[in-house]
């Protein structure tokens, strides 16, 4: 199912070739409203991309409560279920509060599909999702680095030819890695899986938020994110993404394995929906106990990339999310492990590299290698990182001349495996490559659709930005939003990337609130629901009446006809008789006037009451969805 509702704003570009370090701004979100229309959002960076009214937007579910086990024992940090973890929507601005000059609150112009998560384990972004006409790099493009609110993430549109002179890079903006213990501890321990004590090394980050610290520090891998090293001089284990990382190596005269657990693999998760990428896991930290031992790395970010073509206009250009390496142990302590490679996403319809004049593209998600220990005891390396991802939808990116892909694990770190311990080992060899056809489409964002009254009846209006195997619409009404009929049929147009209007006109509305839903159908017969919609047409000759209703993204419009042109007071009640809405009409026109509750209200059945003189009028309004 490829077609998608917009609404008709003005769009923004930025047209010209003047490319910053970074593109994107970034809001952390906080609350949203159960509507799934309205965000808090709080620690906003618009250094580089400012949020607008009409700015396309992304909303990506970083971390989430997804860990199902929290036992002391080696299940601990296992994934239960990601639920909606990983994934971006594309979506809109409709309007904006500012406080100071800040956004505080930002309302989109349709209901979120997949309703994110806010909870202490969790982390939802709002990313600004910016659009050119033509693009030309001037310098290299980078992301903000990922800092356990926001950033990790670039992400950019262009309708025409994207001109690559210089390289974008998401190294190490991912999932941050744990740190190195402090220096204490002596005798292996090999049963410690989570600690609140720093004598263990730190955990590396990953899709599960920690917010008890109880669960900070140990040997046992949480989500992605990979464990850290136990005493006695354990090395810290390689972050996971696509692949899972390697496991870190035993400690010092350890017997039994004390080096940090690899992050768990994403594999699963990741091919379920092309619109799910995750950040590379970070590695965890070396345990030491003589000062010397160093920190995990921090894994690859997330990068988003549309374009009509994609053009390299240099040599040696790349486009990466690679992990990053370890720092070496400086003596006889553990070595952190290596990030895992973060995700990349391309939808294009050509690569052009221009070979005969030497150009070349690497895409990559590499992932990082683990800390070396140069001492000459033994001691654990860091493990290696897991490895990365790319999805490419349109144009087959394996198959280019001169485009090279690279997602390979990370290396162990080296150690002199002198005793009966184990040595630490890479990440797991599984590149996550996965390619989509020219159908695929990056989740265009579902825009409003409208209906409103007209002389006669209800007129229902839509608009979509593209459109692929769409054979038909189809209206259905009902009264009770359970028992649908049948409208009419609008034809479809098949496949196209214009902005196309459909309109349909329904003189039938009663006298009853009406529900009205678009069905949107393939030509292979599969089919797709958008948005309900409400409204009452009813149209008389009384000197005050209500003659529509409109419930749509929970705001409730009035309209009303008059005669007289005294006040009207108009209010909105809950079904307890509680007012929690009023608006005052001092100069009402003839005929047909609009009244608009601007409070937000949920689902449910609430009265709108209108007074003029001596006449009042009442009707009762639901609002919700199917």
């Amino acid at each position: 199912m490829r077609t998608k509702i917009v609404t008709l704003l003005l769009s923004i570009f930025l047209i010209g070739n003047s490319i910053q370090a970074q593109v994107n701004g970034y809001a952390q979100v906080t609350a949203i409203n159960n509507a799934n229309t309205i965000l808090t959002v709080s620690n906003v960076n618009q250094t580089y991309g400012t949020f607008t009214i009409g700015q396309r937007v992304i909303v990506y579910h970083t971390q989430g409560n997804v860990v199902s086990k929290l036992g002391n024992n080696s299940n601990f940090g296992q994934i239960g279920s990601v639920n909606n973890v990983g994934r971006f929507e594309i979506t809109a601005i409709k309007d904006i509060t500012y406080t100071s000059g800040v956004p505080t609150s930002i309302e989109l112009t349709v209901a979120l599909v997949h309703t994110p998560e806010i909870s202490a384990n969790s982390n939802v972004q709002l990313i600004t999702y910016p659009e050119y006409i033509g693009y030309s790099t001037t310098s290299a493009i980078t992301a903000l680095p990922w800092n356990g609110s926001i950033g990790g993430v670039i992400a950019f549109k262009v309708k025409g030819n994207l001109l690559l002179n210089h390289n974008i890079s998401a190294d190490g903006a991912g999932f941050r890695g744990g740190l190195k213990s402090s220096d204490a501890g002596d005798a292996c321990d090999n049963k410690t899986y989570f600690s609140v004590d720093s004598k263990f090394a730190e955990k590396g980050e990953g899709i599960y938020k920690i917010n008890n610290n109880k669960y900070k520090y140990a040997m046992g891998k949480l989500s992605n994110g990979a464990g850290g090293g136990n005493p006695h001089n354990a090395g810290g284990g390689g972050g996971g993404n696509f692949s899972a990382g390697g496991n870190g190596g035993f400690g010092w005269q350890c017997v039994a394995g004390t080096g940090g657990a690899g992050g768990s693999s994403l594999s699963n998760e990741i091919s379920a929906d092309v619109s799910i990428a995750y950040f590379g896991g970070g590695g965890g930290g070396g345990h030491q106990n003589n000062s010397v031992g160093s920190n995990g790395a921090n894994g690859g970010g997330l990068i988003i990339i549309e374009a009509d073509s994609i053009i390299v206009n240099a040599t040696k250009i790349t486009i990466s999310a690679d992990g990053l390496k370890a720092a070496n142990s400086t003596g006889n302590d553990g070595a952190g492990g290596g990030g895992a490679g973060g995700s990349i996403v391309l939808k294009t319809k050509g690569y052009n590299l221009n070979s005969v004049r030497g150009n070349s593209l690497t895409i990559s998600a590499n992932g990082g290698a683990g800390g070396n220990v140069p001492s000459s005891d033994s001691h654990g390396g860091g493990a290696g990182g897991g490895t990365g991802l790319l999805k490419y939808l349109d144009a087959n990116a394996e198959t280019v001349p001169g485009l090279t892909l690279a997602f390979n694990p990370g290396s162990p770190g080296s150690d002199d495996n002198r005793s009966i311990r184990v040595s630490a080992t890479g990440g797991v060899n599984t590149p996550g490559i996965i390619g989509y056809g020219a159908s695929a489409s990056l989740p265009v964002e579902l825009m409003e659709q409208k209906v409103k009254c007209t002389s006669t009846g209800a007129i229902i209006t839509w608009a979509t930005a593209t459109e692929i195997n769409n054979n038909y619409f189809q209206i259905e009404k009902s009264e009770n939003m359970t028992d649908w009929k049948f409208v009419n049929v609008v034809k479809g147009a098949g496949n196209s990337n214009s902005a196309l209007n459909y309109e349909l006109v329904d003189d039938d509305t009663g006298e009853n609130l009406t529900y009205y839903r678009l069905k949107q159908v393939d030509y292979d017969g599969k089919y797709e629901y958008f948005d309900v919609l409400s409204i009452l047409c009813k149209m008389g000759n009384s000197s005050l009446e209500i003659i529509g209703l409109n419930a749509n993204d929970n705001l409730l419009s009035v309209y009303l006809k008059t005669e007289g042109f005294s006040s009207v007071k108009a209010s909105l009640y809950d079904m307890n008789g509680k007012i929690i809405a009023f608006k005052n009409i001092d100069n009402p026109i003839e005929g047909a006037n609009l009244v608009q509750f601007e409070t937000n209200v949920t689902n449910g059945i609430y009265i709108v009451v209108l007074e003029q003189d001596k006449n009042r009028v009442s009707k009762k309004v639901m609002i919700g969805k199917n």
